[in-house]
């Protein structure tokens, strides 16, 4: 129970919270507080989901009448080539040039290093052409790889990337040697080798003791001596025998009856 002081406390600090609400501390019913009145029209959710539904399907449909439809993209696949140069191969030379079409610097790299090579790169009626020389003769060589061929020039490397489809052409210059790891070897002063696109076969030298030995003009014949008539020689030789009676092989029997008639 409540002391009489903490009872009037009590009633003075609900007396003064009516006095804030708007009462007077009587009991007489208050009138019940009114909500806010509800709006006139109720929003009809379930036609606003509709209509959304139909802009969509209109725009959906829209996009797949009247643009196209993408493209598909395929990978392109590395350019045709040719196995001809596939085997480990090393040649020397002083000038190497090398031609082929679209895809061959794919295939072929050259020493770049500014301080020892000069190069240069220009296009064109050939096609894309990139010359590489040596600054000086004091310099290494040129290095070359053509797939499995491995080059050194002494001056000048022409590399020549054609606009047609055509072989893959290698003219070695300069006392050229080209040797494979079988230690057969092939040298002279030009060196030529071509690859034929889409042919996967490697170059593999020709062996010279398989090669068919050449043939020989036949010396000219000359004209044959007439041939003698040896019956006519004979005949001129043979004098006539005098003329002689005829000889008559009937028999007896018929001379006989002849000679009676």
């Amino acid at each position: 129970m409540f002391s009489r002081p903490l009872r009037a406390a009590a009633c003075g600090a609900l007396a003064a919270a009516l006095a804030a609400c708007g009462s007077s501390g009587s009991t007489t019913a208050q009138a019940p507080i009114e909500a806010d009145p509800a709006p006139e029209t109720e929003p009809d959710w379930s036609q606003a989901a509709a209509d959304a539904q139909a802009a969509f399907d209109s725009a959906e449909s829209l996009s797949v009448t009247n643009e196209p439809a993408p493209e598909v993209v395929t990978p392109v696949g590395p350019a045709p080539w040719t196995g001809y140069f596939s085997e480990k191969a090393v040649m020397l030379a002083d000038t190497i040039r090398i031609e082929g079409p679209a895809g061959l610097l794919e295939h072929v790299v050259v020493s770049s290093d500014d301080d020892l090579y000069e190069r240069s790169i220009t296009t064109t009626d050939e096609g894309f052409v990139q010359i590489t020389r040596r600054n000086s003769n004091d310099v290494r060589e040129i290095r070359v790889q053509l797939d499995a061929w491995s080059m050194a020039v002494n001056d000048r490397v022409v590399v020549v990337e054609r606009l047609d489809d055509g072989p893959v052409h290698v003219i070695a210059d300069g006392e050229a040697i080209w040797r494979d790891m079988n230690g057969e070897l092939i040298q002279g002063s030009r060196l030529e080798f071509t690859g034929e696109i889409g042919n996967d076969a490697a170059f593999v030298p020709q062996d010279p003791s398989e090669d068919p030995a050449p043939m020989e003009d036949p010396a000219p014949m000359d004209d044959p001596a007439p041939i003698e008539d040896t019956n006519a020689s004979d005949a001129d030789g043979i004098d006539a025998e005098p003329d002689a009676e005829p000889r008559s092989d009937a028999p007896e029997e018929q001379r006989s009856s002849g000679d009676d008639a």
